[in-house]
């Protein structure tokens, strides 16, 4: 199998962004540059989603030559007490408590994928809407500000609280919801 066909035969066997597999991994980080030094990192977790876009899952390796995959933790409790604009943390499936974290992104070819047997389900537990959030929230990494964490306590957490009351069941913007997620 060439390596330009071997994107469209792994999305042809269920590979989607979103989908989670079990696997364990180290990455190579650099930890100096002059003299030049690197260290293996553990990371941590209970498998791993697919974090890569469908589209350019299947593009040509002279394109995209690297998927990406992010960790996940099987957490019931984190999973129940995320909440839905968390910018770390996406409950991929709420039943299981599959959490997963986007602090650390995992570079793999896409014959890593291949060795693995192809995905049983599809992504976030086979929940389309869950894996258009899911979809969103990867992609809402790179269009939100970076905010000190000083400025948490005195603005984020008054505003949060205001939308929450707003919001909640029963509440005169309740409706909006269905907009904000």
């Amino acid at each position: 199998m060439t390596n330009e066909r071997l994107g469209r035969d792994l999305y042809e066997r269920g590979w989607r962004q979103g989908t989670t597999f079990f696997a364990s991994a180290s990455q190579q980080s650099i930890a100096r540059f002059e003299p030049y030094e690197t260290v293996d990192v553990q990371i941590v977790g209970d498998g791993f989603v697919l974090s890569t876009q469908d589209c350019d899952l299947v593009k040509s390796t002279t394109t995209v030559p690297v998927l990406e995959a992010i960790p996940y933790v099987l957490d019931p409790d984190r999973a129940s007490s995320t909440k839905s604009n968390n910018s770390r943390y996406f409950v991929m499936d709420p039943e299981s408590g599959v959490v997963a974290d986007r602090s650390r992104r995992i570079p793999l070819l896409r014959e890593a994928l291949w060795s693995l047997p192809a995905p049983d389900v599809g992504p976030c537990g086979g929940d389309a809407r869950r894996a258009r959030m899911f979809a969103r929230w990867m992609a809402s990494a790179y269009d939100r500000p970076a905010l000190p964490d000083e400025v948490n306590p005195a603005l984020v957490t008054p505003i949060t609280r205001a939308f929450s009351h707003a919001l909640k069941r029963g509440a005169e913007f309740e409706w909006l919801n269905e907009f904000l997620h």
